[in-house]
């Protein structure tokens, strides 16, 4: 098998198509994020999970096992409730893009602060 074979095999195989992966929680641990636009999310998990009915992935919102924050180029995702703040740290949006953002949401830099901690609380 040539190397261009098996590297398309291991990206397969760790991006869990093919049903490959357990359920839906652990299969977006295991692949970090999804991106989440409805319907995107749970379209990007259906070939990836062992199974995945409507009622499981609702409720692994309404558990708080995942949320959906702004993540990489700026886009929605939905990622584990538990690697959040990580990804969304990482992520990482420039000062001048965050101000007009929350202009925009109707926030100031000073209540994005303070609101900050009581959002990552309810998160945990």
């Amino acid at each position: 098998m040539d190397l261009t074979a098996r590297l398309r095999s291991w990206t397969y195989r760790r991006q869990r198509l093919g049903r490959l992966g357990g359920g839906p929680l652990e299969t977006l641990c295991d692949i970090i994020a999804v991106y989440s636009t409805h319907p995107s999310a749970p379209l990007t998990l259906l070939p990836r999970c062992a199974s995945l009915a409507p009622d499981e992935f609702r409720s692994m919102e309404q558990q708080r096992d995942v949320v959906r924050i702004t993540a990489m180029r700026g886009s929605s995702f939905m990622v584990p409730t538990r690697t959040a703040a990580t990804i969304f740290a990482a992520a990482g949006v420039p000062p001048a893009q965050l101000a007009r953002r929350l202009q925009y949401g109707g926030l100031d830099v000073e209540a994005y602060t303070r609101l900050t901690p009581k959002v990552l609380e309810c998160c945990s």
